[in-house]
């Protein structure tokens, strides 16, 4: 059964009638079972903003489903959209406090979380009077140990309870942040230390207020800029800083601006180069210029997606010629392959035989040069020499003799 006018439950549960009409007048049921929306308690039942009706078990309360919360951030002429890390209540992020085991974080970003019931998480309560929650919200910790259950943020229906800002207004490749404000009330410290200090009127004049130590429950969600994580974001660890604000960072692509390029995977600068800005101060305003990319070498291009091997790629050959492939009968193609083929062993026979042919003229030339080696090294014939002159031997012996 679905209902529209809010207010037509609560004027119906003032009335006393609403109990009766959902679940029957001889039921006998204690009123004091029956939260504000008329949702029997007792039973299981709990209130979905949403949908804007009572549910029970295992019925799916998908709060942040249909949430038409506006997920951009525009600053310094530039742009974010964290519209892509937005999930529905059957699949919200689900992570442990650092440092507390039992404390688990159930959270959406830009939207409501969907309200886990089997956690006793359809109604919350914080310190003081009058401080129970039933509307939807965009998390909620939950306290194993304690059995508790606690908004940290009221519902962002409309773009209510939401904050969206820069990181650091100095550097906006750093990413962007989002606060969730308006969650159960909380013992917290000084006034000055919280992040959204409680009014009196909301405490219900509690002693507490006198002292200025209550606060909401908070959440800060940093989404910092990662060129190259453009599907599943990675997560840090959530902080709790202060007994109220719980703060968590993760890492995507949708924590970089717009403006920057992008590849055809998504990826900033193809994740192989920088995204850089030029300030541009008026004397009141900081914007920034046109962003490029500084690639890291060899990559080149707009998006850095480019470089030399990529260029002589053979995807890069081949890809004009595809739509002509595509238009050319079939006998043609396999015409062209087999004279392709043919002209490859043409060639590949051919230097067979100029091959064969170099070797022959090598060998001949080799023998050549064997056999004049061995010629040069074979004995000369012996020569015959004449006899001593006996005439001159006589002159010479008289010359002596003399």
């Amino acid at each position: 059964m679905h209902f529209v006018d809010q207010d037509f439950f609560r004027c119906l549960f003032l009335l006393g009638l609403l109990p009766h009409l959902l679940f029957g007048f001889n039921l006998g049921l204690p009123s004091g079972l029956y939260d504000e929306f008329g949702c029997a308690i007792n039973e299981g039942y709990f209130w979905c903003g949403s949908s804007s009706r009572c549910l029970k078990g295992w019925d799916t309360c998908e709060d942040g489903a249909a949430d038409p919360v506006d997920c951009q951030l525009r600053a310094s002429g530039l742009t974010w959209d964290l519209v892509p890390l937005r999930r529905s209540a059957s699949s919200d992020y689900f992570l442990y406090a650092a440092g507390l085991s039992n404390v688990s974080i159930i959270f959406n970003v830009c939207g409501n979380a969907g309200t886990p019931w089997d956690k006793g998480c359809h109604q919350t309560f914080g310190v003081g009077h009058n401080q129970a929650q039933v509307l939807p919200a965009p998390a909620f910790a939950m306290d194993e140990g304690a059995k508790e259950c606690k908004r940290l943020g009221g519902s962002v229906l409309g773009g209510k309870n939401m904050k969206m800002s820069m990181i650091d207004p100095m550097d906006p490749m750093l990413g962007v942040s989002i606060t969730y404000s308006g969650g159960n009330s909380c013992q917290g410290l000084p006034l000055y230390n919280c992040v959204q200090p409680i009014s009196e009127m909301d405490i219900a004049l509690d002693d507490r207020s006198a002292r200025g130590d209550v606060c909401r429950h908070s959440m800060e969600v940093s989404v910092k800029c990662h060129p190259g994580l453009t599907s599943t974001p990675t997560f840090e660890d959530i902080r709790i800083y202060q007994p109220c604000t719980y703060r968590l960072t993760l890492h995507s692509v949708h924590g970089c601006p717009l403006e920057c390029p992008r590849d055809k995977q998504g990826r900033i600068c193809g994740a192989q180069g920088v995204c850089q800005f030029e300030r541009q101060f008026d004397g009141h305003t900081l914007t920034y210029s046109e962003p490029h990319c500084l690639c890291e070498a060899p990559y080149k291009g707009p998006s850095c997606s480019s470089d030399f091997h990529s260029i002589l790629s053979k995807q890069r050959l081949v890809g004009p010629f595809l739509p002509i492939v595509g238009t050319v009968p079939p006998y043609v193609i396999f015409i062209v392959f087999v004279a392709a083929f043919a002209a490859i062993g043409w060639k590949s026979l051919r230097a067979r035989r100029l091959g064969i042919m170099l070797w022959a003229h090598t060998r001949r030339l080799l023998n050549k040069q064997a056999a004049l080696a061995h010629k040069k090294a074979e004995p000369m014939e012996p020569i015959e020499m004449a006899g001593p002159n006996p005439m001159v031997l006589s002159k010479k012996e008289d010359a002596v003799m003399l």
